[in-house]
């Protein structure tokens, strides 16, 4: 079986040519330059329906959460929208009103989060088969470059915004039938991730020496942080922040450790996760106090490889199926 970083590195890497602004398909955006020099950062991301939303999640949460994967890998590359494409695979089966509601959705995401990015083309087609969208952002680095997954060093403090996990709660009240005490704060979380923090571009700029959003879940970003930058990443799986939902599961668990462990191993948290050095990262919380913005410190990279999870202070052992959400490709 071809998973995801095998086709990317067999088949679709030499076709990067060794361009330098591919960073050789390792990242989630790349970089272009013009003429003059200036930077463009692109990044897209698709969403099919039944692998990334429910068929009977409401369209208009649909089009918004297009947006909030798209501004979270750009919010986490340290720079701003310009310009949005969408692609749109239409099933006839689905009512117009239903389209209605879903580019309702992301056209405010687009005005309210992205600062009246316009909508400058793309394609969209009927089909008989699931709803599939893609959007393409491209924007302007805040700072000389973007962020990349490399350059943590050992030393560096690793840190995440907001609360991890929420959204694999959801899916599973949602798919499986979990049952919460308060399921409309995860369940939300799933169909419409919290808005990425584009206010906090100019400190990722400044501060971050790496970082990526979490989408395949918190250890799997973390290990891709860790391989890129060549360096081992010790995660305290107890500080993981948490909303007052998660808490709750949390605790309610016969395995607290096997519960922090399945939580940091869903995908669609879309947070921001960046490594800093150690003198800047009281630098770091205060500019995400001045927001309002939640930054939780959970580990720190050294010498070594892959991620090092500890649970109050003492390592433990990860079944790799539990690190997150891997696509398979047939």
């Amino acid at each position: 079986m071809l998973g995801e970083f095998d086709m990317i590195e067999r088949l679709l890497r030499p076709l990067a040519r060794g361009q330098a602004g591919a960073f050789d398909l390792a990242d989630d955006a790349a970089l272009i330059h013009d003429r003059e020099g200036r930077g463009l950062v692109v990044t897209t991301d698709t969403l099919v329906e039944g692998t990334h939303f429910l068929p009977d999640d409401p369209p208009d949460s649909v089009g918004r959460k297009l947006v909030r994967v798209n501004l979270s890998d750009m919010v986490a590359k340290a720079a701003r929208p310009v310009a949005a494409f969408l692609n749109l695979a239409w099933p006839r089966r689905r009512p117009a009103s239903q389209l209605e509601a879903l580019i309702g959705g992301l056209g405010a995401d687009l005005a309210e989060l992205c600062g009246e990015v316009p909508l400058m083309g793309g394609d969209t087609t009927a089909t008989d088969g699931p709803l599939v969208l893609t959007l393409t952002l491209m924007g302007s680095p805040v700072g000389p470059r973007p962020v990349l997954r490399r350059g943590a060093a050992p030393g560096d403090v690793v840190c995440v915004t907001g609360t991890i996990g929420d959204a694999g709660l959801g899916l599973a009240v949602l798919s499986q039938g979990l049952v919460l005490e308060a399921p409309e704060g995860p369940v939300a979380a799933y169909r419409t991730p919290q808005p990425p923090p584009l206010a906090f571009t100019p400190a990722l700029a400044r501060f971050a020496r790496a970082g990526l959003d979490v989408s395949d879940g918190l250890l799997a970003d973390l290990g891709h942080l860790a391989r890129a930058s060549g360096v081992a990443v010790v995660l305290e799986l107890d500080q993981i922040p948490l909303s007052q939902a998660g808490h709750d599961w949390l605790i309610g668990q016969a395995d607290p450790l096997a519960a922090a462990i399945w939580l940091a191993g869903r995908g669609d948290d879309y947070q921001t996760l960046l490594a800093c050095r150690p003198t800047d990262w009281p630098l770091v919380q205060a500019a995400a106090a001045d927001l309002g913005l939640p930054l939780t410190r959970i580990g720190a990279c050294r010498g070594g490889d892959g991620v090092i999870p500890r649970w109050t202070g003492e390592p433990v052992r990860i079944d790799p199926a539990a690190t997150g959400w891997r696509h398979s490709l047939g």
